[in-house]
């Protein structure tokens, strides 16, 4: 393997015998190769592709061996937990022409290999997507506390859907402006808050449209369009866990073990509290269900129970 720098791009050639993935890795680990992209060509007669089943959420490898022409090769370099991550196609033809491509996994170069490394100045992160598509996928650290407005927005939508039913029609949602610093991890005043939330990012926009945020003091108003509500109300699956636990406290005599009962229905790990403070009688959570991290706090008034539920940094504010 040798190689050389041109202004931001490297140039290399592995010889017979060397493997991709691994002759990358190396020449990025000794330059310190954060983010780029890759581009090549060559010869090979030995490589294992892949093809990602989202559904199984399982990456599917075919072996290939024998004379191949690499016909186009193309990817990326990043990060993950800090150590150089490889993203890789490839294309490759066999004697009689076939092509055959996919995600690379290796590849034993036969004759050599000509290969652009190409630099940009940034580093950008992955994480592993668990509750997602189950990939490793860029991690953009100004988005997670949009993504974390954009998660409750959609949850206080669901819980009013269960409520009330659903309507096409503007819905208007109210945060102080604690919750919205805990969200991005600020200490943001009020105009601070508002000159963050005056230009949403797409995340937030292709799924409920144009949102528009304002604010009196400390008070913020969201105001969701019509094309949000209805995202919501498509999004949503029969058997979620507030529109099963708003059913049962509408019915008459619902108890706290009927409660007990419904959060033990969706898991098995569940924290519960005793709270007598005058507001709340009793606070139940989730342990293991990362897609509900809410507090539910419930008060027994006799003839019906009423709940409350929480964001853990918003429940220790209140100091309960």
């Amino acid at each position: 393997m040798e190689y050389m720098k041109f202004d931001d791009a490297y140039v290399v050639r592995l010889d017979r015998g060397e493997e991709i993935v691994d002759s990358l890795t190396k020449i990025c680990d000794r330059e310190k190769i954060t983010l780029a992209t890759i581009e090549g060509i060559g010869a090979a007669d030995h490589a294992v592709i892949g093809l990602y089943n989202v559904g199984e959420q399982v990456y599917h490898k075919t072996e290939l061996n024998g004379p191949m022409e690499i016909t186009a090769l193309t990817g990326n370099v990043s990060t993950m937990d800090g150590k150089t991550y490889l993203h890789i196609h490839i294309n490759l033809c066999d004697e009689k022409m076939n092509v055959k491509g996919g995600h690379l996994n290796e590849c034993r170069i036969s004759a050599t290999a000509e290969i652009t490394i190409r630099t940009v100045n940034g580093k950008v992160e992955r994480f592993y997507d668990k509750d997602g598509v189950g990939l490793n996928l860029y991690q953009f650290p100004g988005n997670e506390g949009y993504k974390k407005l954009l998660k409750n927005l959609i949850d206080v939508i669901k819980e009013d859907h269960a409520k009330l039913g659903f309507r096409k029609e503007k819905i208007r949602l109210y945060y102080p402006l604690s919750s919205l610093n805990h969200f991005f991890g600020t200490s943001d005043d009020a105009d601070q808050m508002q000159e963050r939330l005056n230009h949403l990012p797409m995340i937030i926009t292709e799924k409920l449209g144009e949102v528009i945020a304002t604010h009196k003091a400390e008070r913020f108003c969201f105001h969701i369009p019509e094309e949000g509500s209805e995202y919501v109300h498509n999004s949503m699956k029969e058997n979620e866990f507030i529109k099963s636990l708003i059913e049962l406290l509408q019915k008459h005599g619902c108890t706290m073990d009927d409660i007990l009962n419904l959060f033990h229905k969706y898991s098995d790990n569940i924290i519960t509290e005793n709270m007598d403070n005058g507001e709340f009688d009793i606070l139940i959570r989730f342990e293991d269900k990362p897609d509900d991290p809410y507090y539910y706090c419930f008060k027994d008034e006799g003839c019906h129970i009423i709940y409350h539920r929480f964001l853990k940094e918003d429940y220790e504010d209140f100091g309960f």
